[in-house]
């Protein structure tokens, strides 16, 4: 390819060539800008993929950002930089995009820094946006589907909720002094550690029984069914319709509205956070009642050395686990419904991960 001394581009960019025409920017999705990131990915020069607009433009040209690409030196013949037919450089850049000029009906790829400041600025904040939206449709679209599933799995979960609800509250009201000196052991390393006294009455050695788990007994305040209503809650209104036509219907209806479409969005994101909040939870505050946690609690609490006394012991009664804890002249015996192993945490359905190119 021919070049003046001035690094220009003496038969590349002096015509239009024949390149395909759009009156309207196409779609990422669109077979052309396919065609165009393959092609990219397998050599590196977008002046050789067909359609491709190479006549003059104007760097006030209006412009609309199709995709952003980068363009791989590696893969170029002379390992240079792409052309760039706005400027009519030929060694130009590596960072660019495909763009739609609505005044030429055509697309070219152009280097990022090519344009007017004011009209490259507007371009880029235009397809920042546009791509959200995609990018929020294409999420709805895979997540509404899905809400009736995830109704009918809180619905299993409300008996695990409520019998976790039930032991916690039983535990800090009737063993409230065990279960405070345990959370300032957690927030201290949450490992069952006793100084032990050898020979000397001064001289200690560490005592250790391992860590300590299932911590969301311990804290101050923990209420799974307040968490598994917050998620019922947020996909109240989307539950979409009845059947598979109804509920597309639905989601058209929401990204028709921008106010609606960010809503829905943000709402059925933060539905899988608030469940991924209370499925973790749930999970870890089953671990505090296991036999082998409770043998280190009481191992720790019944050592000669514990700097807290008391007493810790697992036992089946009619099949079911029951904790009886010793303080003193306080005790607490909990036996554990068969709910809180009945909890249905491992069916939770997820929309795809939907990450347009940026």
């Amino acid at each position: 390819m021919a070049r003046d001394r001035r690094g220009v581009c003496s038969n590349l960019f002096t015509d239009a060539r024949d390149h395909r025409r759009f009156v309207e920017p196409p779609l990422s999705s669109d077979g052309f800008v396919a065609g165009l990131v393959e092609h990219l990915r397998r050599t590196g020069q977008p002046e050789t993929f067909p359609g491709l607009y190479y006549g003059p433009i104007a760097r006030d040209a209006p412009f609309a950002i199709v995709r952003k690409i980068t363009i791989d030196r590696s893969k170029r013949p002379d390992g240079d930089l792409a052309p760039c037919p706005r400027c009519g450089r030929e060694d130009k850049f590596i960072e660019g995009a495909l763009a739609h000029f609505p005044s030429l009906q055509c697309c070219a790829v152009v280097g990022h820094c090519c344009a007017d400041k004011k009209i490259g600025a507007e371009a880029d904040r235009e397809y920042q946006r546009r791509t959200a939206r995609e990018q929020a449709e294409d999420f709805l679209l895979s997540a509404v589907p899905l809400v009736a599933r995830k109704q009918d799995i809180l619905c299993k979960n409300t008996p695990a909720a409520d019998e976790a609800l039930r032991v916690y509250r039983k535990f800090r009201k009737e063993a409230s002094k065990i279960q405070r000196h345990l959370r300032a052991l957690n927030r201290s390393g949450g490992v069952l550690r006793v100084a032990e006294r050898v020979r000397a009455q001064f001289e200690t050695r560490d005592m250790v029984f391992g860590p300590l788990e299932g911590t969301t007994a311990l804290i101050a305040k923990y209420s799974p069914v307040q968490e598994l209503e917050a998620v019922r809650i947020l996909l109240a209104e989307y539950a979409g319709g009845s059947t598979e036509e109804a509920t597309f219907n639905y989601v058209v209806s929401l990204t028709a509205d921008e106010n609606r479409r960010r809503d829905a969005h943000a709402r059925l994101r933060a539905a899988d956070q608030f469940w991924d909040k209370f499925s973790a939870r749930l999970r870890d505050f089953r671990q505090f009642w296991t036999r082998d946690n409770v043998e280190r609690l009481n191992a720790y609490g019944s050592h000669r050395d514990s700097p807290f006394s008391f007493q810790a012991a697992y036992e089946l009664v009619q099949r079911r686990p029951r904790i009886t804890f010793r303080h003193r002249q306080h005790e607490c015996r909990i036996l554990l419904g068969a709910e809180l192993d009945e909890a249905v945490l491992d069916e939770w359905p997820r929309a795809p991960s939907v990450a347009r190119q940026p």
